[in-house]
């Protein structure tokens, strides 16, 4: 009876998947997703390069291409994407459960644009798997387009995330989270972008260094660093390969949730951890990597001296995020909204100039 049930499953997934050669056949061109053509950005597990997987927040895939429409073949649980052409926002995608064709564009005119798809949503949402674009007939893609100057990655939590920065409310239901989360809009990608840097982004909502958002204990089994070493946040079985992307800072925006809610961990405890964290970047990036260590606008009575400590005595940089109006945090569950987001990369942004004249 096993073996029977077996081959039934295996039947079912040879018919899925003639299904979807269908609907790519009939004047398409299908461009799989390792075609040399296609940027990647963000931690991505390319064990099988033909179906990359992902889950961090801001992961992103770039093309140029040629033609009238294009649409992608995505493996996917509950994430939200952006779909920008050339340079603007066209549509937001929800993604459904399993394997599934998206129409990304159509009726474009017939010559060449540019895609770019942003993943709104953090790991929660799942792992995706992308396995490539279908084009016009005749159609291809065209040389990619060139990477930006710098390389930047932020370690951090909701704030990083862009948790409901879109949001209109500080209620907000599950499905409001999913919807009004948009990474592209957070404050990281914002500093990103305007300083012509890609980013990685191991951000997960409610971590700590110490202490995870309203855990009972003052140390918790998973705070962030735990997956600092993960290529995918729900996939530890693969380690992130340090060497093949260096950048060239890293910032760390912790703590809020360690100190937010009680019991506080350990003013002692939550020193050494931050310490090893940044013992840790230097061991993968080399000892002269650049840190900024970041006080968050939120828990700033509690946070400012202590991690303005820990930057002196590691040697390392300090800058304080701006407190916050209420419009600027009226976002799901008291977040900032992108408004909020937008302040504090203006104030980043200024710090982090002085480091690249």
């Amino acid at each position: 009876m096993k073996k029977i049930f077996l081959i039934f499953l295996y039947l079912i997934l040879l018919i899925n998947c003639a299904k979807q050669m269908i609907n790519i056949q009939g004047g398409k061109n299908m461009i799989p997703a390792d075609d040399p053509d296609i940027n990647y950005y963000g931690r991505i597990d390319f064990s099988n390069p033909k179906e990359p997987r992902f889950d961090w927040p801001g992961i992103a895939i770039e093309a140029n291409f040629d033609g009238t429409s294009i649409s992608m073949i995505l493996q996917d649980n509950d994430n939200n994407y952006n779909i920008f052409i050339d340079g603007k926002l066209h549509k937001i995608i929800a993604a459904e459960k399993g394997l599934k064709t998206y129409e990304l564009a159509s009726g474009l005119k017939d010559t060449k644009h540019k895609i770019l798809i942003t993943k709104r949503t953090e790991g929660m949402y799942g792992i995706a798997k992308f396995l490539g674009f279908i084009l016009d007939n005749n159609k291809k893609l065209l040389p990619a387009p060139e990477k930006p100057k710098y390389k930047f990655e932020f370690i951090g939590d909701s704030l990083t995330c862009g948790y409901g920065n879109e949001g209109t409310s500080k209620q907000c239901s599950d499905a409001d989270l999913r919807a009004t989360e948009n990474n592209y809009l957070s404050y990281a990608q914002e500093v990103a972008r305007k300083l012509n840097a890609e980013a990685h982004l191991i951000a997960i909502s409610g971590k700590g260094i110490v202490r995870n958002y309203g855990d009972k204990e003052k140390i918790s089994k998973d705070p962030l660093p735990s997956f600092y070493d993960f290529t995918l946040q729900n996939d530890p079985s693969k380690k992130w390969d340090f060497k093949k992307w260096v950048p060239d800072m890293v910032f760390i925006n912790l703590g809020t949730n360690d100190f937010s809610t009680e019991p506080n961990p350990d003013k002692d405890i939550f020193i050494a951890e931050y310490k090893k964290l940044i013992n840790k970047i230097r061991n993968n990036y080399g000892k002269n990597i650049k840190i900024l260590c970041l006080c968050p606008p939120f828990e700033q009575n509690k946070l400012r001296n202590i991690i303005s400590q820990i930057a002196k005595e590691e040697k390392t940089d300090f800058f304080e995020l701006p407190e916050l109006s209420e419009d600027e945090k009226n976002g799901c569950h008291w977040h900032p909204t992108v408004k909020g987001h937008e302040k504090m990369a203006s104030a980043l942004i200024k710090k982090i100039k002085k480091f690249f004249k």
